[in-house]
C-alpha cells in the first residue's frame, strides 16, 4: 500500500492533511486529518450512562462460545478460534439468532486484550482500529436482522472521530453508542466514549452500509 499525503495546512495552532492509500494503482482508503496543538480552554462533557460494570458482563468471545453449537461455518471457527486484539462487552447484547426489534442504542465496554505501551499518536490510531467494530450493529437493532441472516450485506462507508482526549485502551472505556436514522440501504450511527471514571475522551460519527437483498 503506498500512502500519498498531501500538506493542506499549517497554522500556529492546526494543521491538517489529506491521505490516499493506493493499492495496485486504485485508491481504497481517504482520510482527512486536523491536528491541534494543546491549549487550555473552556470544558464541559455529558455524564455517562448508567451501566452495569464490565467485570459484570459476559464479552463477544464468551457470547461465540455459547452459541457455538447454532452458529454456521466458517463463521463458528472464527468467532470461537480467533485472537481479539481488543475485547468487547455488549451491556445491551443481541444475540446473531433469533433478533428481537430494540431501540437503537447500544452501550459496549472495550479494551485491549493485554497491557501494552505506546506514544500517545499509536494510541488513538489503535482506538480509531477499535471504534470501527461496533458502530455498525447499532442501526440493526430496530430492524430485528441479525448480522448471520444471508441477505445482509453491510460495510463502513464513513467514519469520522473527535479525540476530546487519549482514550487508554489498557483501561475499560465505554461506548455509548445510538443510530438517529437509516433509509436507502445507509444507516447513521454516533458514539460517545467515556473512561471508566466518567470523562468523554472521543465523538464518534459513522455512516454505514446496510443492504437488506430479497435473494441471495
Amino acid at each position: 500500500i503506498v500512502y500519498s499525503v498531501e500538506r493542506d495546512r499549517d497554522g500556529q495552532s492546526f494543521t491538517t492533511r489529506r491521505v490516499v492509500a493506493i493499492q495496485k494503482g486504485r485508491p481504497i482508503f481517504n482520510m482527512a486529518a486536523s491536528f491541534q496543538a494543546p491549549e487550555p480552554g473552556l470544558q464541559h462533557g455529558f455524564a455517562a450512562p448508567d451501566a452495569p460494570p464490565p467485570e459484570s458482563v459476559r464479552s463477544d468471545a464468551e457470547w461465540a462460545i455459547i452459541n457455538a453449537d447454532r452458529t454456521p461455518e466458517p463463521f463458528k471457527t472464527l468467532w470461537t478460534t480467533r485472537e481479539r486484539p481488543i475485547e468487547f462487552r455488549a451491556v445491551d447484547h443481541a444475540g446473531p439468532f433469533d433478533p428481537v426489534a430494540m431501540p437503537p442504542r447500544a452501550r459496549h465496554w472495550c479494551r485491549a486484550a493485554a497491557p501494552f505501551s505506546v506514544d500517545e499518536p499509536m494510541m488513538r490510531a489503535l482506538f480509531a482500529y477499535a471504534s470501527d467494530m461496533t458502530m455498525l450493529d447499532t442501526c440493526l437493532l430496530p430492524h430485528a436482522i441479525a448480522w448471520s441472516d444471508p441477505r445482509l450485506q453491510v460495510a463502513s462507508l464513513d467514519h469520522a472521530i473527535w479525540f476530546n482526549a487519549t482514550p487508554d485502551l489498557n483501561d475499560w472505556l465505554l461506548m455509548d453508542q445510538d443510530a438517529p436514522v437509516s433509509g436507502g440501504g445507509r444507516g447513521l450511527n454516533r458514539g460517545i466514549v467515556y473512561t471508566r471514571s466518567g470523562q468523554v475522551v472521543a465523538t464518534l460519527m459513522q455512516e454505514g452500509l446496510i443492504r437488506l437483498r430479497e435473494s441471495v
